[in-house]
C-alpha cells in the first residue's frame, strides 16, 4: 500500500526544512467533518489545508465546502503560511487598527499580493471572486519564486469575461488544477473548497519548487576534480588564452578548443576549459575527428578549472545579437516579420536573453516534390503560418536532396529563416538572441568523460558518447548544465494514404546515452527533447543479426526542468535487422527530480510533429513508445515525477513492430513520488485504450509501486 500523503509532507518538512513557516502536517485519522465526504473531489486538498492549520471548519464538525471566503480572511491564510511576519502601518481607510485580519492585510498590501477599489477601501468582509483568489495566489507564488507553466484559456467557452489583469492568473489556476471543468466563472465567488484546492496547490507547488532550487543550486556551484582520472598531461583553454601558446598551464592556456582537436590527444589525457569564460561552438566540416562536433580522442577527459561558473558551450551564433542580422520582410497591421541575413540550419527554437522569453518554430508540411505546404494541402505562406508574435519558422532549400527529406534530413541543409517580432528588431528588443545551428556541443568516446560545463542551444543534441569504431563503453557525464537542446528536424513522414502530403518528425535531445557503464549524475537538463535522456539501441552492422546489449547504465541524482521523455529507452534493432534484438541490463534511475515534463516550448512543438498529438507519449516523463526492450532489470527508484503535461508513465508492451511478443518484464518502480493533476493520466499503456487517472490503485497495481507516494492536484 502507498503511502499516505500526510505522511509524506510530514516527512518532507521535518527532514528538509522547506518553507520556513509553513505549517507542518500532522497525523492524523479521519477529517472531523461530516459534509467532506472520502470520495468528494476536493477530499485530499480539504485534509491538507486542515492538517496544516492553512483552512479550520466554520465549526467543529463542518468544513462548509461550498460556502465562501471574504478577502480578509484570504489574505490571512497566505499571512500564515509566511509565518506571521511583523508589520506596522495602516493600508486602507476601512481596514481598522486591532482586527484579527489588519496585520494580515497590511503585509499582504505591502507585497503586493492585493489592491484594494477606488476611494482606499479594501473590502474586507466581501466574498472572493474566483478571478480574484487567481490573482492573490499567482501574485504570491511569483512573489515566492515559484515556477510557472505555459498554458491557454482557449478552451473555455467564458474566456471573454475575465479582466484583463486576471487572464494570467487564471492560466496558472488552471495549469495547476486549481480551476478545471468546462467553464471559467470568473465573476463567481471562490467556494472554500475551492480555496482549498488552490491552497492545496500553492503548497505542494512551492515545496517541489524548493527541492528543485536547492538541487538546481548545488549542482551549479559544484566544482569536480576534473584531473583525478588523468594518466597524461592536462591541457587548458581560456578566453584570455592564445592558440600559439603550449596549453600545458592556465597561464599558457589556449583561446579555442579546436586546438587541442587538432592537437592528437592521448587517452589519460586532460581539457579543461576555464570557469566563467564562454565559447561559441561553431565546428567547421572535417575538423577534429567528426564532421560537426566538438570531439577528442577515446580516454580523455573534458572538465573545467579555475573560479566562477561553468565553462559555457554555445551552439548558437553570435551574429545573431547584430541588428544587422535582420531585415524587414514584411510589416503590416502591426505584425513585424524579420528575415535572417543569410541561410541557416533549421533551429528548433529561438530563445531571448537566455530563456526569458523564446520563439516557437512553425514547421511547414511538404508536397514531397517542390513545395512547402500547410497541413490542408495548400501552399505555405509565411506571413499567413507566423500568425502570433514571438513565432518563426525555416524553409529549408529544395534545392537540396529531397529524396533523403523522407529517410534523414541532412544537418547541413539550410535555408531561409523568417522571425515575427511585432516589437521590433529583435536584437534591438532584446539584448541576447539565441539561434541555435550547432548540431551537437560536444561529444565523448569511449573510456572519456565529461563534468563541469555548461552547453546550450545545440539543435541535435547537447552532448552524446559514440564509438567510431571502438566499443561502447565507459562515459561518464557529470555536473552538467544543459538547456535549450534538441529538436532535431529528422524527417518528413506520410500524412496519409495518397502520399501527397508529409508531416515533419523530431527527434533529439540532452543526452545521447548509447553505450555501456554509463552514468549520468549530479546534472541539471532544462527545456531540451523531445527524447531528453536518449537510450537506443541500433544494430549498425545489419548484416548479421545479433544481439545489442547495454549494460550498467545509471542516471542519479539530476534535475530535470521542462524536458520532454527524460526518460527514454527503445529497442530499435528490429527495425535495423529483423533478426536483430537489443537487451538492457541494470538500467538504474534513482533520486532524479523530473520537473515539469513536456512542458514549455517543447509543447507546441511536439503537438506538430509526426508523433505528436495531444496524446504524445514524449509529453510522458517515463516511456518506451518507439519499442520496449527485453531486460533483465530496469530500475525506477526514489525519484520525483512532478507534473507531467500527458501520462506521467506512458509504457509499451511489445517488441518494435510486433503485437504479438511482448518484452519478458516491464520495469520496476519503487518508492517515486508522483504529483500529477487530477485531470491528467498517472499511466497508460501505449496508445491502448483511455489511460489510468491518478489513483493509489492505478501506482500501486499498473505502475506496480507499492512503496510510492500519490501527490493529486486539483479535483478528483
Amino acid at each position: 500500500m502507498g503511502k499516505r500523503i500526510s505522511a509524506f509532507f510530514l516527512a518532507v518538512c521535518l527532514t528538509l526544512g522547506m518553507l520556513s513557516g509553513t505549517a507542518r502536517a500532522e497525523s492524523g485519522g479521519a477529517l472531523p467533518f461530516r459534509d467532506v465526504a472520502e470520495d468528494a473531489a476536493y477530499y485530499y486538498a480539504v485534509r491538507y489545508v486542515y492538517e496544516n492549520h492553512l483552512m479550520n471548519g466554520t465549526t467543529d464538525a463542518l468544513f462548509e465546502p461550498d460556502g465562501t471566503m471574504d478577502r480578509a480572511q484570504l489574505a490571512t491564510v497566505l499571512y500564515r503560511l509566511e509565518g506571521s511576519p511583523a508589520v506596522s502601518g495602516a493600508s486602507f481607510r476601512d481596514v481598522e487598527p486591532g482586527q484579527w485580519y489588519t496585520d494580515a492585510i497590511a503585509w499582504a498590501s505591502a507585497e503586493n499580493l492585493v489592491s484594494g477599489y477606488s476611494g482606499g477601501r479594501f473590502g474586507p468582509a466581501d466574498p472572493v471572486t474566483r478571478e480574484d483568489m487567481a490573482t492573490i495566489l499567482h501574485r504570491y507564488a511569483k512573489y515566492k519564486g515559484y515556477p510557472s507553466r505555459g498554458e491557454t484559456l482557449a478552451n473555455f467557452e467564458d474566456v471573454s469575461e475575465v479582466a484583463s489583469y486576471a487572464v494570467e492568473p487564471m492560466k496558472w489556476a488552471v495549469n495547476y488544477g486549481v480551476i478545471s471543468g468546462g467553464e471559467l466563472a470568473p465573476k463567481s465567488h471562490a467556494t472554500r473548497a475551492q480555496i482549498a484546492v488552490a491552497l492545496h496547490a500553492l503548497s505542494v507547488t512551492g515545496q517541489y519548487a524548493e527541492l528543485a532550487n536547492q538541487r538546481r543550486e548545488s549542482i551549479r556551484a559544484a566544482r569536480t576534480d576534473c584531473t583525478a582520472d588523468v594518466t597524461g598531461t592536462i591541457y587548458y583553454i581560456s578566453n584570455d588564452g592564445d592558440d600559439s601558446n603550449d596549453g600545458l598551464s592556465p597561464e599558457t592556456a589556449w583561446a579555442t578548443p579546436y586546438t587541442a582537436m587538432k592537437k592528437g590527444l592521448k587517452a589519460g589525457d586532460a581539457v579543461l576549459f576555464a570557469r566563467g569564460d564562454t565559447w561559441y561552438v561553431d565546428v567547421e566540416t572535417n575538423i577534429g575527428n567528426t564532421a560537426y562536433n566538438l570531439s577528442f580522442a577515446d580516454g580523455v577527459n573534458i572538465g573545467a578549472y579555475g573560479d566562477g561558473a561553468k565553462p559555457v558551450l554555445r551552439g548558437d551564433i553570435a551574429e545573431a545579437n547584430d541588428p544587422a542580422f535582420w531585415e524587414i520582410f514584411s510589416e503590416k497591421n502591426g505584425a513585424k516579420i524579420w528575415k535572417a541575413a543569410r541561410d541557416l540550419r533549421d533551429c528548433t527554437v529561438i530563445v531571448f536573453n537566455e530563456g526569458e522569453a523564446w520563439a516557437e518554430e512553425v514547421f511547414p508540411w511538404w508536397d514531397g516534390g517542390t513545395q512547402y505546404i500547410d497541413p490542408d494541402g495548400t501552399p505555405f505562406v509565411v506571413e499567413e503560418a507566423l500568425d502570433r508574435d514571438l513565432t518563426f519558422c525555416n524553409l529549408l532549400d529544395l534545392d537540396c536532396d529531397r529524396t533523403h527529406f523522407t529517410d534523414r534530413i541532412d544537418p547541413f541543409y539550410t535555408g531561409e529563416l523568417y522571425l515575427r517580432c511585432d516589437a521590433g528588431n529583435p536584437a534591438e528588443v532584446y539584448d541576447v538572441v539565441s539561434v541555435p545551428q550547432e548540431i551537437v556541443g560536444i561529444e565523448i568516446l569511449p573510456h572519456s568523460s565529461v563534468r563541469d560545463l555548461d552547453i546550450r542551444y545545440c539543435t541535435m543534441m547537447g552532448t552524446q558518447c559514440t564509438d567510431h569504431g571502438t566499443p561502447m563503453e565507459d562515459y561518464r557525464f557529470a555536473n552538467l548544465e544543459i538547456g535549450w537542446c534538441g529538436g532535431w528536424l529528422q524527417n518528413y513522414s506520410p500524412a496519409d494514404d495518397k502520399n501527397d502530403r508529409y508531416q515533419p518528425h523530431i527527434a533529439g535531445g540532452a543526452i545521447g546515452a548509447y553505450s555501456t557503464e554509463l552514468s549520468v549524475t549530479d546534472c541539471y537538463i532544462h527545456h531540451s527533447g523531445p527524447m531528453t535522456m536518449i537510450i537506443s539501441m541500433h544494430d549498425l552492422s545489419p548484416d548479421t543479426a545479433e544481439t545489442i546489449a547495454f549494460k550498467n547504465q545509471r542516471f542519479a541524482g539530476n534535475l530535470f526542468e521542462y524536458c520532454a521523455a527524460p526518460i527514454h529507452w527503445a529497442d530499435l534493432t528490429p527495425m535495423d535487422n529483423s533478426g536483430s534484438k537489443g537487451f538492457l541490463s541494470n538500467l538504474v534511475y534513482e533520486d532524479n527530480l523530473f520537473m515539469y515534463t513536456g512542458d514549455g516550448w517543447l509543447y507546441n512543438y511536439i503537438l506538430q510533429s509526426e508523433t505528436g498529438g495531444p496524446t504524445s507519449f514524449w509529453l510522458s516523463a517515463v516511456e518506451n513508445g518507439y519499442g520496449a526492450a527485453d531486460n533483465d532489470g530496469i530500475h525506477i527508484r526514489n525519484n520525483v515525477f512532478f507534473l507531467s503535461q500527458w501520462a506521467t508513465v506512458n509504457l509499451r508492451e511489445y517488441l518494435w513492430g510486433d503485437e504479438k511478443i511482448r518484452v519478458n518484464k516491464q520495469p520496476v518502480f519503487s518508492g517515486n513520488t508522483y504529483v500529477q493533476l487530477a485531470d491528467r493520466l498517472l499511466f497508460l499503456w501505449f496508445w491502448e485504450g483511455d489511460g489510468y487517472p491518478p489513483s493509489e490503485e492505478v501506482m500501486t497495481e499498473q505502475i506496480g509501486d507499492t512503496e510510492g507516494t500519490l501527490i493529486v492536484l486539483g479535483q478528483r
